[in-house]
């Protein structure tokens, strides 16, 4: 299953997100789970321009 950057970006940052769903299928060897190096860095990208202040 392809996991582009809004997926990622869901699955990082909210909380109850279904898109962990796909990570437990893959955990428990239902699915393989695969991302592009540029949907990568886009979720990278947006989890630095829309995280949360920590301070």
């Amino acid at each position: 299953m392809f996991l582009d950057a809004n997926i990622l970006f869901s699955a990082a940052y909210r909380d109850g997100s279904p898109a962990l769903l796909l990570f437990e299928l893959a955990s428990a060897g239902r699915c393989r789970l695969v991302t592009s190096a540029f949907a990568w860095d886009e979720a990278y990208i947006n989890s630095v321009v829309w995280s949360p202040d920590e301070t």
